[in-house]
């Protein structure tokens, strides 16, 4: 009996060394195996939205798989976690394929949680239980589990009187970035562009500007940091909004440039309407 149970375990062994290349990332083997009778319960996410992108208030689909049918149920558990910490998204905790199940669809959506931020979610399988309707061994083996998605915020437009716009940038670490303001022909309006790592760079829209397109960029002179916190206070005649986020992966001496607002003007009489879209 010894025997038989090696060359199982040889030949579950042999399984994880070949399925390293159908991005394997976990193998469970509940109880004692009877190598007659073994069966594979593969689960993964087989849907090619690998980088969603969603505004707070939309929704995305996902598409969980089997390899195979089972006789019995399997009970795969979900979960989606925020780069900020809190995940305000609706989605099924649990999801189960019941006798003759292979595939399901499922939705996450973004709520709004009323901060001015960018951030990612990661959706993950967290957990899978299986209860079969007969007594044979199996084996967990796990394709995909996580999804990324990019969140963010629903645009709140700032109505305000005539009058300057600001955006100031701000961040963290040792490094200098620079501000840039561009109309929709992508000429300079505004540079802030100061050689130093102390945060700050401020550019300005001035209330006598025309009314349409705008962009606000960084550009990235020195980087010390692999990730980089920044905020960008956006300061009109009447209020002040706040966007926050995060750059990764910068290169300097502008190797990186990055829109980071997105800007409409819209002017009525003495009322102007600012929409600003956070990237």
């Amino acid at each position: 009996m010894k025997k038989i149970k090696n060359i199982i375990y040889i030949a579950i062994l042999s399984l994880l060394v070949v399925s390293c290349e159908d991005n394997t990332d976990s193998v469970t083997n509940p109880g004692e195996l009877n190598g007659d009778n073994l069966i594979e319960v593969k689960v993964g996410l087989t849907d090619d939205n690998l980088s969603a992108e969603l505004v707070e208030g939309e929704t995305t689909s996902f598409r969980l798989e089997m390899s195979s049918i089972l006789d019995g149920e399997v009970t795969v558990s979900l979960n989606v976690t925020s780069s900020d910490g809190d995940a305000e998204a609706t989605f099924p905790t649990t999801l189960t394929f019941q006798n003759g199940q292979r595939a399901m669809l499922f939705d996450v959506t973004a709520l709004d949680d009323g901060i001015s931020e960018s951030e990612k979610f990661t959706l993950e399988i967290t957990n899978v239980e299986v209860d079969l309707n007969t007594n044979q061994d199996y084996y967990v083996h796990l394709g995909d589990t996580t999804r990324t998605i990019s969140i963010k915020d629903i645009p709140t437009p700032i109505v305000t009187t005539v009058g300057d716009l600001s955006f100031t940038l701000n961040w963290s670490g040792s490094n200098d970035l620079d501000f840039f303001l561009f109309d929709s022909t992508g000429s300079i309006v505004d540079v802030s562009w100061a050689s130093s790592t102390v945060s700050g760079e401020t550019v300005t829209l001035a209330g006598a500007a025309a009314d349409g397109d705008y962009t606000v960029e960084m550009w990235a002179w020195t980087v010390n940091d692999a990730s980089i916190d920044y905020s960008v206070d956006v300061v009109a005649p009447t209020e002040t909004q706040i966007f926050s986020g995060n750059f990764s992966g910068l290169t300097g001496v502008y190797g990186s440039q990055l829109i980071v607002l997105e800007v409409n003007k819209s002017t009525a009489g003495g009322t102007v309407t600012y929409t600003i879209n956070q990237l």
